[in-house]
């Protein structure tokens, strides 16, 4: 499975553009287009996707999800979602995750903007979370933020970590089961979404 920086430097060595005459053509900066293409950037603007996409003859919607316009609406009416491992989400474009062919996918009743999160480990056992569960994960601008318990996608040093939400007095912290793994200050992390559903491997 490609990413959308791997699928644009494809297209870019088919076309036998360097990086110069894509920012050039596009009116990108040379630094903007870095980033996007070093994997840097996991959420360029709409409108530089769309401007990359025609100087370069391809369909935006495949550019940046991987798949083709009518394939990418087909699916969403079967309310199919990406299944994913967290370390394939390293500098994935996050408001992305939810629509980008993996080629793995659970079937929901209603597709929305969710993901599913395969857990790697047993660190959130003491919530019923156990190693090769499927973690379906709400992406929705409003699922970001978080009350005690809830089991949180988060994003920190561009690493993709499941964490339960815990009260504490100077705010919401993100813990594991095990005390010694210490927290992480919800306030240092990206809230990506959080558990709506827990289904078994």
């Amino acid at each position: 499975m490609s990413s959308f920086n791997e699928r644009l430097k494809q297209l870019m060595e088919e076309k036998g553009l360097k990086p110069a005459d894509l920012a050039r053509k596009t009116g990108l900066s040379k630094p903007t287009l870095s980033a996007i293409l070093n994997g840097a950037t996991t959420d360029p603007r709409i409108s530089s996707v769309l401007g990359i996409a025609r100087v370069l003859g391809c369909d935006p919607i495949w550019l940046f999800v991987g798949k083709a316009s009518a394939e990418f609406a087909s699916s969403t009416e079967i309310s199919q979602v990406p299944i994913w491992d967290l370390a394939a989400l390293e500098g994935q474009p996050s408001d992305a995750i939810p629509l980008i062919n993996t080629g793995r996918h659970l079937v929901v009743e209603d597709g929305g903007h969710l993901c599913a999160v395969v857990a790697a480990n047993d660190d959130l056992a003491g919530s019923g979370i156990h190693k090769g569960d499927f973690i379906v994960i709400d992406m929705t601008p409003e699922q970001r933020k978080l009350e005690s318990e809830d089991i949180a996608l988060v994003r920190h040093n561009g690493k993709a970590l499941l964490l339960r939400a815990k009260s504490a007095l100077d705010g919401m912290n993100l813990v594991v089961d095990d005390p010694h793994f210490g927290f992480l200050k919800a306030s240092e992390a990206t809230v990506l979404g959080k558990m709506v559903e827990l289904r078994r491997a």
